[in-house]
């Protein structure tokens, strides 16, 4: 389901940002239009720009929203129009501070 999200949304012209626990899955979002990624794990950060070849996993931070946030002011317009969360709780906790007022949060699968 979360592909699907991901799919739909860059189809409307959504800048999208992603949040998952895998480097792997982060890398294979990048050439479908994801703008970048944070690894919720290590708190890795993976922009787009940097896919594939430069890509630098060295420089992993602990805090994975404040990444979140920078990767949003350096590749977006600074915060989310919406947050789309399979997993509950915790993403949502962190990326609340993150959101426009006004914004959705959509949470399935729970």
């Amino acid at each position: 389901m979360a592909l699907l999200a991901v799919q739909l949304s860059i189809a409307k012209g959504a800048n999208v940002f992603v949040t998952s626990g895998s480097d792997e899955k982060i890398q294979k979002l990048l050439p479908l239009g994801v703008k970048g990624g944070v690894n919720y794990r290590d708190g890795g950060c993976l922009p787009r720009a940097r896919y594939p070849s430069q890509l630098d996993l060295s420089h992993f931070a602990e805090d994975w929203p404040a990444q979140l946030g920078k990767l949003l002011q350096k590749e977006g317009n600074g915060l989310l129009d919406a947050v789309v969360d399979s997993a509950g709780r915790d993403i949502v906790e962190h990326t609340v501070k993150l959101l426009k007022a006004g914004a959705k949060v959509v949470l399935y699968g729970m």
